[in-house]
């Protein structure tokens, strides 16, 4: 029968019981008798607020917008902006006038929608970012990444510290290539970033 037993590790390498499961299962069994298990570091709970503090620190950063206009439409009107003009200063107002019109044409085309703000997709976006998903083909041929579950039970304490670096490298360069009303507000991201990193 398979039972969970918490030891902790002494300074002469002996494994001791630290709860009274463990000690009373232990008391049980005849002096030099074998036993054998899987084990296992437990994650460290501690990280485990961090990485979420983190995803909120993240999540605070981010505001849904548009979604409406689709990328190519985007890249159609810089490509003709590009065409049309050669001077820099013209093309800067041209883009400014694009994309006046097309958060126009978004507003009009969202009238009846709600752009909702989710932490549980936000988690899942920046996990997939990091690189931690599986893909799964879908029967009309489409592809779907899910985030890998985070979870104490899917993974240990060095994987675990594979996807908080990753995440932070993600939401490091999401949050500080964001535009900032001052320099002020850039220090503070910056430095709010910084004391995840250590």
């Amino acid at each position: 029968m398979a039972q969970s037993l918490y030891f902790e590790k002494t300074f002469q390498n002996a494994l001791i019981p630290v709860d009274p499961g463990t000690r009373e299962f232990l008391q049980l069994l005849p002096t030099g008798q074998l036993l054998t298990g899987d084990f296992r570091k437990p994650r460290n709970y501690a990280f485990h607020k961090k990485f979420f503090k983190l995803l909120s620190l993240g999540y605070h950063y981010w505001t849904p917008i548009g979604g409406l206009i689709e990328e190519s439409e985007r890249s159609l009107i810089s490509g003709y902006i590009d065409f049309l003009s050669s001077n820099s200063t013209q093309r800067e107002a041209l883009y400014n006038a694009a994309d006046m019109y097309l958060n126009t044409v978004g507003l009009t085309r969202s009238r009846d929608i709600v752009l909702l703000k989710h932490f549980e997709s936000f988690r899942e976006w920046a996990t997939i970012q990091a690189g931690f998903f599986d893909e799964y083909t879908m029967p009309d041929g489409s592809r779907r990444k899910i985030a890998k579950s985070i979870s104490f039970s899917s993974m240990d304490d060095a994987e675990f510290n594979g996807v908080y670096q990753s995440v932070l490298n993600v939401l490091w360069n999401y949050i500080l290539r964001r535009k900032f009303r001052s320099a002020n507000d850039a220090e503070n991201a910056a430095s709010q970033l910084m004391s995840f990193a250590g």
